[in-house]
């Protein structure tokens, strides 16, 4: 038996030795298969597909016309990786674990690397432009190389990591990061994540063109993850003890970088933070994957300077010591009050300061409401541009600025989890009015079936329920069919109780790139040039038309009826017409003064009763609901009391920058000359963290209406 036993021995180390022996040599062997045809045709499908949705990869981009040198050398960068992918696909490679290991290895670290060029070059950034600055492509290179860490260590195959890696860096933070600059005008930012449902609502409005960069970094990647699973096979009798090793290697890399990027924040070390009033810049300057992860320290609230129970209290002392504000209105019983927030509803010609003259005036009928005496009108400014509508509904339902929560946060989804007290609960609960939310797209964008409960409507009606038929405009409702909707929610309106209705409109949403529209307003000397704002414009005239009968038909209702309409933000138009619009020469370095210009929107209350004009014609988002009850005749709450207050000395106070009553423009977010000032922006925070932020604290009696 010990002869057996030794004999057995002998025969399994010789297996093994021979093994070795035959795993040293390098072995490439063709074999086609069916694995390696399905790799084929799926290869050569994916070839054909990229060169039809890319035909400019054989074009010069900027003229769109063939040149033979720039052909010659787009055909070698794309076949070379494509050809590698080929021959790849029929031919097995053996080689040891000796090179095995080693390709992991610099998979590992080197894969990070691409991803970050790949990213950095589809985003055409300062990072990738400045290679010298060692510090900043270190930081970003940390970012990516947490990425991989983190699929290794989940799925422990390099292939897999390299795979997951490349998907992730390159189409969340290459090609997302692209068109959401493209569209909105900042880049992606961690919370929008939770805001995935509402980009699919308005995508469609969008032209998206894949760039030279993406579909060339796409090709790159796939190439290396084609010579890595090659390389590095599945390999099966790899020991448990060993892939545990790995693993727990792995997972250590991953917990030193998160610990290193985030508590000790690297990046702030090495001289680089986040330009929070500069979203887009702020990216191109220390790359995407930095400024992503810089601004996750934005996602907690944090208590303001010397914020204590005691300190909101002696705030409310000094308010009930201070007269209240005037009544802006006196209608005989509570009125009907209709707050339309219009999506992208600006007055660019008015903006423009004369730089701008239209063939034809495209907001006639809301310029003469502005103009009139009979209506509080003037400009309100925005703490958002391009999208994020969901921020200015914020400012204006609760009286809050964006500004004092953290860089970027979009509300609805972060912040606006529970009950919260606003105008809305204000209306229902101080004056017994029934509330109704109106928006014709989906229920679920920016959470708003969430948040209108939150804030305590009775009633949301979304697309999906509107009783009069919803017409389009560029695929999208039309602001006519959503003003049809206010209206059938007045006539059907029962019971005793007066009738709120906030209306958000969704027709002028961008982009503006929509075949064969009509245009209907131009600039005078730039016709053609901008044909984004030309639509943009075009667009504007049909909203203007809607209004105009949606207050035909107000004027004519006896019973009193307040209505106040104003603009979400600015759209997202071309970079060579805002330059125009502002009177600037680059937007890349444009000033605070005027960057705060791009905020700009018109606003406008109408009453079928009289309203006493208000002081300024300049408000921002955060002060027009105290201003709205006040022309309902209304008792307004000592928080808005507050502000309206707050307002004489900062008529303008936004996420964006702060107007002083002197004319002065501020930074958001830094400390002005005059510590006054700074003392009293510091009691709004503390009343606002009182409000949404400190529910066992909170003093309710500071956020309803005085009897």
């Amino acid at each position: 038996m010990a002869g057996r036993h030794y004999k057995s021995e002998r025969v399994k180390a010789e297996s093994w030795s021979k093994r070795f022996e035959e795993d040293k040599r390098l072995g490439i062997s063709f074999h086609i298969g069916i694995p390696g045809a399905i790799k084929l045709l799926l290869l050569i499908s994916a070839t054909v597909a990229l060169f039809v949705v890319c035909p400019y990869l054989f074009h010069d981009m900027e003229s769109m016309k063939v040149e033979k040198p720039l052909v010659t050398n787009n055909v070698l960068i794309c076949a070379i990786p494509l050809a590698v992918m080929a021959a790849l696909s029929v031919l097995r490679i053996r080689c040891s674990d000796t090179v095995q290991n080693g390709v992991t290895l610099t998979a590992f670290f080197l894969h990070p690397l691409l991803c970050m060029i790949a990213v950095e070059w589809i985003n055409d950034t300062y990072t990738l432009q400045n290679a010298s600055n060692i510090s900043k492509w270190a930081i970003n290179y940390l970012c990516y190389l947490l990425i991989m860490a983190f699929f290794f260590t989940i799925f422990r195959k390099i292939s897999t990591a390299v795979l997951l890696t490349s998907f992730f860096s390159i189409i969340f933070f290459g090609v997302a990061n692209y068109y959401v600059i493209q569209f909105r005008g900042t880049p992606v930012l961690p919370w929008d994540l939770s805001a995935l449902g509402t980009a699919m609502d308005v995508v469609g409005g969008y032209e998206f063109m894949v760039t030279f960069p993406m579909a060339v970094s796409v090709i790159y990647a796939a190439a290396f993850w084609f010579i890595i699973a090659a390389l590095v096979p599945k390999r099966t009798e790899v020991a448990k003890f060993r892939k545990r090793i790995e693993r727990l290697a792995s997972a250590a890399v991953c917990a030193v970088l998160i610990v290193l990027i985030f508590p000790v924040n690297l990046m702030n070390i090495m001289g680089y933070e986040v330009w929070a009033w500069d979203q887009e810049t702020s990216g191109k300057l220390i790359g995407v994957a930095a400024n992503f992860t810089g601004n996750m320290q934005f996602l907690a609230v944090e208590k303001p300077e010397g914020y204590s129970k005691e300190a909101v209290s002696e705030i409310a002392a000094q308010l009930d010591t201070e007269e209240e504000p005037a009544a802006l209105g006196s209608p005989l019983k509570p009125p009907t009050i209709i707050a339309v927030m219009n999506e992208s509803f600006v007055d660019l010609a008015s903006v423009g300061e004369g730089r701008i003259e239209l063939d034809n005036d495209n907001m006639p009928y809301i310029r003469s409401l502005i103009e009139s005496s009979s209506t509080i009108s003037g400009t309100a400014y925005s703490s958002v541009i391009g999208g994020d509508t969901c921020n200015s509904e914020y400012e204006f339902l609760t009286g809050n600025s964006t500004s004092f929560l953290p860089t970027g946060s979009k509300p609805y989804q972060q912040h606006v989890l529970n009950e919260q007290t606003s105008v809305v609960s204000i209306l229902e609960e101080d004056y017994g009015y029934d509330t109704v939310a109106i928006h014709p797209g989906s229920k679920t964008a920016w959470n708003r079936d969430t948040a209108y409960e939150h804030f305590g409507f009775d009633k949301f009606v979304y697309s999906g329920i509107f009783d009069v038929l919803r017409e389009t405009e560029r695929s999208l409702v039309s602001d006519k069919s959503n003003y049809d909707q206010v209206i059938y929610e007045y006539e059907n309106h029962e019971g005793d109780k007066p009738l709120f209705i906030f209306d958000v409109t969704i027709q002028n949403h961008g982009g503006y790139e929509y075949p064969g529209y009509p245009i209907t307003s131009k600039i005078k000397g730039y016709e053609g040039d901008f044909p984004q704002t030309e639509q943009f414009m075009s667009v504007i005239k049909k909203s203007d038309d809607a209004f105009r009968e949606f207050m035909d038909y107000f004027i004519k209702v006896k019973d009193p009826v307040l209505i106040l309409f104003f603009g979400d933000h600015w759209p997202r138009l071309e970079d060579d017409f805002v330059e125009l619009a502002l009177g600037i020469d680059s937007i890349e370095e444009i000033s605070v003064e005027d960057n705060i210009r791009r905020y700009q929107v018109p606003y406008l209350l109408w009453a079928n009763y009289p309203l006493e004009k208000s002081e300024g014609d300049e408000i921002s988002l955060n002060y027009l609901a105290g201003k709205m009850l006040r022309a309902a005749g209304m008792n307004i709450s000592p928080y808005m009391e507050f502000l309206t207050g707050f307002e004489e000395t900062f008529p303008v106070f936004s996420g964006i920058g702060m107007k002083d009553k002197t004319g002065d423009v501020y930074k958001q977010g830094s400390e002005t000359p005059v510590e006054e000032y700074n003392e009293l922006i510091n009691k709004y925070a503390m009343l606002q963290y009182n409000q949404s932020f400190d529910a066992e604290n909170k003093d309710n009696t500071l956020f309803e209406a005085k009897p």
